[in-house]
């Protein structure tokens, strides 16, 4: 373990511009990075969710997809944080949204902008390499973290398993059944062969006969997760008909 926890933590930002903490086990900081002049605290609120996981280390992504990364040290009782880290820009409603989740006052609101512009944008792959290199820093333990997504490892492969036996009788019994299969099919083909004139047609013919799965409890989130894998198929279909692939992309994107 680094002999200056708090040094390694400074210069730890200044090389990566991830935000840092370090903890003792009674939640009192030692030192954070950046630093606030009015002591503004960019760990409050998630510190209950982070210090009660059982994993060394181990991250949290809140509601507003704010990322955060914990790492114990096996020697005394700290740990060191890093986080908030975005896999994307900002946006005021993460912000407001962020806000709300750690119990922030409107008037951090200041703070919050200026340390989200100095956020790098990093992808969850990325912070978990990084806990990794902490981990291995102060504690000299390797970090696998392909065993945190086994799912065969997890409650909840049981719990997947039995909710699609359940979803399989009762749809039977129901006589619900997928019918896309062959309106996808269709309109990936027109979408390739660039035809608009029999995309309109074939959305006028099967768009009042078409059952979507459930993929939403409400249906919004159910209209907005349709969309997004329909976005995501077009614009593959479209890149095998000759679009050229970062345009295609962007229009993803957009």
């Amino acid at each position: 373990m680094p002999q200056d926890v708090s040094e390694f933590c400074r210069l730890f930002y200044l090389t990566t511009s991830m935000p840092i903490t370090y903890y003792h086990v009674d939640g009192k900081f030692e030192c954070f990075s950046p630093a606030f002049e009015d002591g503004f605290n960019f760990t409050q609120g998630i510190l209950a969710k982070l210090s009660n996981t059982s994993k060394n280390p181990d991250y949290f992504t809140t509601r507003s997809h704010v990322q955060y990364g914990i790492v114990r040290l096996l020697q005394s009782d700290a740990f060191i944080v890093v986080g908030p880290c975005l896999d994307h820009s900002y946006t005021p409603t993460i912000i407001t949204n962020f806000l709300n989740e750690l119990s922030l006052s409107s008037n951090s609101q200041s703070d919050v902008e200026r340390l989200f512009q100095q956020l790098p944008t990093i992808s969850l792959h990325q912070l978990l390499n990084t806990l990794a290199f902490i981990n291995l820093c102060v504690n000299e333990k390797a970090t696998n973290f392909a065993n945190y997504f086994d799912p065969r490892s997890q409650p909840m492969y049981h719990t997947v398993s039995t909710t699609h036996s359940k979803q399989l009788y009762q749809h039977k019994e129901e006589q619900l059944f997928h019918n896309t299969y062959l309106f996808e099919k269709q309109y990936l083909a027109y979408v390739r062969e660039g035809r608009p004139d029999a995309l309109k047609a074939l959305f006028l013919d099967y768009v009042s006969h078409l059952k979507a799965g459930i993929v939403a409890d409400n249906a919004i989130r159910q209209a907005q997760n349709i969309f997004i894998v329909n976005t995501a198929l077009t614009s593959r279909a479209a890149i095998a008909g000759g679009l050229d692939i970062e345009q295609a992309y962007q229009l993803s994107d957009t």
